[in-house]
């Protein structure tokens, strides 16, 4: 069998390209010095880059006088392409690689297959490591591909082209075999690889699917009945935990260590069976609120983590039975500690309460998918853990916002004390809602006592709200609005009159300055004035210069105070003290839902005070 390949150079013999010389198809006699010599020993003249496939002229039968122009694929030697299979050559015959394509001749002359016209002339021919044999031009472009046109076989990543067809096998017994190795067909030893592969994927799909639809039953929370007015099944990616009730129930000894308590229920202190101590929340009060609360927390705190904030370990909807399980903190609330009868909280203490919930704040604000707003940050949903690591707790009033939305507008929520102005306004609710609650909050740090006490007729600080400690004269009688006093302090530049009385000197005027400042700058009137909590996290920590706080946009707290001072004198006159002091001391939190109604008739002291 005789082989002439027109080419640039010998060297491409092991390539996996073969390149035609740019000159007239003519086949000049002398040319026959050129003649390309076989890689091996059965006509292989051209390689794939990590020798899967072969070109060849290939003799399957073992007989002189039939020989094709093959795709092989060396592994089984199995024939994946042939050009010549209804034009055989004997050993004499010959192949040209030209300008104008593949030519294959016979001893006689007879030409017996070629490639058809082409639309520019051939530069290189290139067998690829999927097994397709190419012709290219100067510019790389494909003139002609095997693979556009088949024979009696598909390989991985071929496309039958349209109007295309597989043709049968050969017609000849020869190509038959705050096509065939050792008897096993072409199409099994091919095909075989791509029949294994969709198996495979249709077993790990169907597996797939039956653990998806095993999880999302485990998720579930109840089942829908109208008369036991659970909530509706529905599902949450990525939800904690899931426990019984009668789980629930043994950890905490049948709810025996109360640790807390407020409109939502009690929360109980309780033991995993492995070894791990958790809160829980058990919730009472669960209207249609509630229930919209409940599923709030879960999808908001279930989904995300932080230092700073408190972790979600589980949930309960079992019956009427809604519990929430969070992770243990052994300090309970910031209000328990800072407004109680213990142990007085130290300045570094205070300042580290501080800085982990303005860490947590920036994070629900600028480090989440979607920006959450808390809507009642205040001492007691502050929690400290060891060392008075500061994390924040319940969400269930919380709002989401998308990255595309500044605001919402919503009904009002949170707790009296710590609302916003814009709450009063209807304005659109951002997270500086937020900023606002922690500025009275960082207020309550400074002073140690909530940001409305009263003063008695006996015209002295009444103690039982500070905690105990040194308490200061005065000759006006009622309530005490602190923000109001704080500004005061600060236009006469007085910082460590704010200071808690508790502390006995044991802090700098320095130090109650930076936390006056960055509070009263937090409590700005217009939300665009307030700084982000990034901003107020890079203060405490010392980062970013402190802001002097602008008066002009603070001038609402002296009319708070005043609305504040006549309410009371107007109570003591007419004997209502006892009721304005336990107002005082008591904390109310007002629902999405509870103001629904009364918009009209919201005062001042609806919105800030007192507690």
């Amino acid at each position: 069998m005789k082989l002439i390949i027109i080419t640039f150079s010998c060297i491409f013999l092991l390539s996996t390209t073969i390149s035609a010389r740019t000159f007239s198809d003519y086949i000049n006699p002398d040319f026959t010095a050129s003649y390309l010599k076989f890689i091996d020993n059965f006509g292989t003249f051209l390689l794939s880059q990590n020798k899967t496939f072969k070109a060849a002229i290939f003799n399957p039968g073992d007989q002189q006088a039939r020989f094709y122009l093959c795709v092989i694929h060396a592994a089984s030697n199995t024939i994946i392409w042939s050009a010549n299979r209804d034009g055989p050559i004997s050993d004499s015959g010959k192949m040209f690689l030209t300008v104008r394509g593949i030519t294959i001749i016979d001893e006689d002359g007879d030409n017996k297959w070629s490639t058809p016209s082409l639309k520019s002339q051939v530069n290189r021919l290139v067998l690829t490591e999927m097994g397709n044999l190419v012709l290219l031009d100067k510019s790389n472009d494909s003139l002609w591909e095997s693979f556009q046109n088949p024979t009696d076989t598909i390989v991985i990543g071929q496309r039958l082209p349209v109007g295309k067809s597989l043709s049968s096998e050969g017609d000849d017994s020869n190509n038959k075999q705050s096509s065939k190795k050792g008897g096993f067909p072409v199409a099994v030893a091919v095909l075989l690889p791509i029949l294994g592969f969709i198996i495979v994927t249709a077993i790990v799909f169907l597996v797939w699917r039956k653990l998806t639809l095993s999880r999302m039953k485990e998720v579930k929370l109840g089942k829908k009945s109208p008369s036991s007015g659970d909530l509706d099944a529905f599902y949450i990616p990525g939800l904690p935990a899931r426990f019984d009730y009668e789980e629930l129930e043994e950890a905490t000894d049948n709810f025996k260590t109360l640790i807390g308590s407020g409109g939502f229920g009690a929360v109980y202190k309780g033991v995993l069976p492995d070894k791990s101590v958790v809160a829980v929340k058990k919730i009472v009060n669960i209207g249609i609120q509630g229930k919209k609360d409940f599923c709030t927390e879960i999808g908001v705190i279930g989904n995300i983590h932080h230092v700073n904030l408190v972790k979600l370990k589980g949930f309960c909807a079992q019956g009427r039975h809604r519990l929430l399980v969070y992770e243990y903190m052994n300090r309970g609330s910031l209000d328990r500690t800072l407004f109680g009868g213990g142990p007085v909280l130290e300045w570094q203490e205070r300042f580290d309460v501080a800085l982990g919930t303005a860490r947590g704040l920036a994070y629900l604000h600028s480090g989440c998918e979607q920006k959450v707003i808390h809507c009642d940050i205040k001492p007691e949903n502050i929690l400290l853990q060891d060392q008075f690591q500061a994390k924040i707790s319940d969400f269930g009033l919380s709002k989401l916002l998308s990255s595309e939305q500044s605001g919402l507008f919503t009904t009002m929520r949170g707790t009296r004390g710590y609302l916003a102005p814009e709450w009063l306004t209807n304005s659109a609710i951002t997270e500086k809602t937020d900023v606002y609650s922690f500025g009275m909050v960082l207020l309550e740090l400074v002073s140690g006592r909530k940001n409305c006490y009263f003063r008695s007729r006996s015209h002295s600080i009444d103690d039982s709200n500070s905690g105990g400690g040194n308490s200061s004269t005065s000759s006006t009688p009622g309530l005490v609005y602190f923000p109001l006093f704080a500004l005061e302090m600060h236009e006469q530049g007085s910082y460590l009159e704010l200071a808690d009385p508790r502390l006995e000197g044991r802090v700098t005027c320095e130090d109650v300055e930076k936390l006056v400042r960055i509070a009263l700058c937090c409590v700005h009137e217009e939300p665009a004035l307030r700084p982000n909590m990034v901003t107020v996290v890079g203060m405490l920590e010392g980062s970013t210069p402190l802001p002097h706080p602008r008066i002009e946009s603070l001038n609402f707290l002296r009319f708070y105070g005043r609305r504040f001072t006549e309410a009371s004198t107007i109570a003591e006159e007419n004997g209502y003290a006892s009721m304005l002091h336990q107002q005082a001391r008591d904390s109310t939190s007002m629902p999405s839902d509870s103001l629904t109604g009364r918009f009209s008739y919201i005062s001042s002291q609806n919105i800030s005070g007192p507690r």
